[in-house]
């Protein structure tokens, strides 16, 4: 079958050519997030994130660098969300109303004519009526170019996405030290904060940050032993 894609265009000059997805393509993939969905419910999660950023294939349909198509799905903002818009109608239909849904954006693609964070909220605020309970923002990943990444670079985006739809906003972007991130919150800056190659480093930096923050948080009962506050 080979591999899909909005538009016939590699992610390189080393990377194969990609299938244009035809509208039957499109509605196959929307029912295997559904059933995607019911099996999520089934095993007992209690959230589920609707990835669309890094270049995977909802987010190639919001980029106008990936996304080259004349059809409904391509061209205007309101074409270009109208894949991953389905895809939440569809998952909304079968995910109880009590588990969040969170979907997951590159606010920027880093690339002349690429998104930025504005055109990403004008097309969040098109769908955020179908269920969208979070935001979880990232850059990055359409085009093979590497950001300069720094602690917290990718919080004005975060900042911009909250302002501009008026959803919660996961941000994230090499943190790691507890006090900043508190801050960053208790400024109104993002809702939540998600950590990646931090909890890699340190699995247990929950537990870690309470005690720099002064948090009473319940330690596992396994780790207690080796709660210092006691």
């Amino acid at each position: 079958m080979g591999i899909e894609a909005p538009s016939a265009i590699p992610y390189d000059e080393k990377s194969k050519i990609p299938r244009e997805m035809t509208k039957e393509d499109i509605e196959e993939t929307v029912n295997e997030f559904k059933n995607a969905a019911i099996r999520a419910d089934k095993a007992g999660f209690d959230m589920i994130q609707i990835h669309a950023a890094h270049g995977y294939l909802l987010s190639e349909f919001l980029s106008p660098l990936t996304n080259q198509r004349q059809d409904e799905y391509g061209g205007s903002y309101e074409n270009r969300v109208r894949f991953l818009g389905e895809v939440l109608d569809t998952v909304r239909a079968v995910w109880p109303q009590e588990k969040p849904i969170e979907v997951r954006v590159s606010a920027e693609d880093y690339g002349e004519g690429g998104n930025q964070p504005a055109d990403l909220a004008a097309m969040l605020n098109l769908i955020k009526d179908k269920g969208i309970d979070s935001v979880n923002v990232s850059t990055g990943g359409v085009i093979p170019v590497m950001p300069k990444a720094f602690p917290g670079y990718q919080l004005p985006h975060a900042e911009m996405i909250k302002r501009l739809t008026g959803l919660p906003v996961a941000a994230g972007g090499l943190l790691s030290d507890p006090t900043e991130v508190n801050t960053f919150i208790e400024q109104g800056k993002a809702d939540q904060v998600y950590l990646g190659r931090e909890l890699l480093r340190n699995p247990y930096w929950a537990l870690h940050a309470s005690r720099t923050l002064n948090v009473d948080l319940e330690w596992p009962e396994p780790y207690k032993r080796a709660d210092r506050r006691k």
